[in-house]
């Protein structure tokens, strides 16, 4: 992401979860809901995330372990229409290994899932509130989950709601992006090698995804790779020159 792109964030709030609790927050306590849809799904669910703990013990040889959710929630700066500086807040998870000692280890997501909100027409809707929203539905054991409330929501709840104006969510959505990002990296985290990012929306969120998609696209970026080329450290010499290499220019450009 654009490393010019000065987004500041600030982590307000953060939980440790447990896989279960993470489930009966989605679907509801196991056989409470009697809905047998919901029951298969939170049952996918917990197997899915046992499968990823098991191939973790296995590929590592580590056990005395199990699975947790890092959920976090934090404000960001972005602009409102009007082009003045905005405070948004958002919400976010990612996996964490959990030893029997209390300590826990991030784990390497495998993908970044950006969730546009749909069309919330109540403020307690939002993802701060409700701890993800129904959105939370799409969440996967091993993912950077993110999904911001969006204007007129969360810590901006008295301002107007901007429902159709996809161009400024794009802004700030791609905003709210580049904060999680940072954020998770702040704490340690990184990614698999063949991450990829994800946005996903449906109902006005599907036309924010489609305009965040296009954001994306349509904005290039140049970075400065002089400090890591004068640098003394071999490591950073190669950190550059993978930068150049996935770029397609010459190595020291």
């Amino acid at each position: 992401f654009d490393k010019k792109n000065i987004v500041n964030f600030k982590e307000t709030d953060s939980e440790l979860v447990s896989v279960e609790e993470m489930a009966d927050r989605i679907y509801g306590p196991d056989g409470a809901n009697g809905i047998e849809d919901l029951a298969k799904a939170r049952k996918a669910f917990v197997d899915n995330c046992k499968y990823v703990s098991d191939s973790i013990a296995n590929a590592t040889g580590e056990n005395g372990f199990s699975l947790f959710f890092d959920t976090f929630k934090f404000t960001y700066s972005t602009i409102d229409e009007n082009n003045e500086p905005l405070t948004l807040s958002a919400w976010m998870y990612y996996s964490v290994e959990y030893n029997l000692f209390g300590a826990n280890k991030i784990i390497d997501q495998s993908n970044i899932v950006f969730i546009c909100p749909y069309t919330h027409t109540k403020w307690d809707e939002c993802a701060t509130v409700s701890d993800g929203g129904m959105e939370r539905k799409t969440l996967l054991s091993d993912n950077l989950f993110i999904i911001p409330d969006g204007q007129g929501f969360g810590v901006n709840k008295d301002a107007p709601q901007t429902y159709l104006a996809h161009n400024l969510h794009a802004q700030q959505y791609y905003d709210c992006l580049v904060a999680a990002d940072r954020l998770y990296r702040e704490k340690g985290g990184k990614y698999e090698s063949d991450w990829e990012l994800r946005v996903v929306g449906a109902s006005q969120g599907g036309g924010d995804a489609l305009s965040l998609h296009k954001y994306l696209e349509t904005h290039d970026y140049e970075y400065d790779l002089t400090a890591y080329y004068d640098s003394n450290n071999a490591k950073d010499k190669k950190i550059a020159d993978e930068i150049c290499k996935q770029e397609g220019v010459t190595a020291g450009t």
